[in-house]
């Protein structure tokens, strides 16, 4: 950031859209093991990165370039957030092992 003089939400975005790969890769075959097709869970996955991706890069523009705070501090608020609200939306969406079903039994 400080070598190429770039924004702070600039390279936020660079560096979560190379990570989204590797993250997409880990989540599918070993934190989730996920059976869905990839054709299904890559598109989900990339709605919950571009929402993550949005979360991450305006709390970082937010933070670094508006309230004038460091943006490697920045950086790490805004990935802490990022990673809790994708973790969640990856667990309920891409990589969701079927539609939910009730717990309870219904009389026919």
């Amino acid at each position: 950031m400080q070598l190429v003089g770039s924004w702070a939400a600039a390279g936020t975005f660079i560096g979560y859209s190379c990570s989204a790969v590797v993250s997409y890769l880990l989540n599918y075959y070993w934190t989730f093991t996920s059976n869905q097709a990839h054709h299904q869970a890559a598109g989900r996955f990339v709605a919950v990165v571009l929402s993550g991706l949005v979360i991450n890069a305006s709390i970082v523009a937010v933070l670094a370039d508006w309230l004038k705070i460091h943006y490697l501090i920045a950086q790490v608020i805004a990935t802490a957030v990022t990673l809790g609200t994708n973790f969640l939306s990856s667990e309920l969406c891409p990589f969701a092992a079927g539609p939910p079903t009730l717990p309870i039994s219904v009389p026919r």
